[in-house]
């Protein structure tokens, strides 16, 4: 174990260079094991990267999904738009645009 002071191993530089004198001590084995154990940490990493993109993106879709079926079901009540208009307006099916208008009923 290295005695440094708890200053210099807050440094970033320090860090870095403790870890590199780390690595250089290892054998091929422990050198092999510690570049698995990095690539499967990076992997665990990425993976929880992308499950948290996607599920922003599928929140996302959600929300805009919510908020138009909410200005469909407005336009309804208020009987300014045609099915077809609004389905235009809305760039969806006119089914779709029936289904919410039988849910406003």
């Amino acid at each position: 174990r290295l005695l440094i002071s708890e200053d210099l191993i807050n440094q970033n530089e320090i860090k870095e260079a403790i870890e590199y004198l780390k690595e250089s001590s290892f054998s091929k084995q422990e050198l092999e094991y510690y570049d698995t154990y990095w690539d499967s940490v990076s992997r665990e990493k990425t993976l929880i990267y992308s499950a948290e993109v996607k599920a922003l993106e599928k929140g996302e879709k959600e929300g805009v999904q919510k908020e138009k079926i909410t200005r469909i079901k407005i336009i309804i009540e208020q009987n300014m738009l045609s099915v077809s208009q609004i389905a235009q307006l809305f760039e969806v099916s006119e089914d779709f645009v029936l289904k919410i208008k039988k849910q406003t009923k």
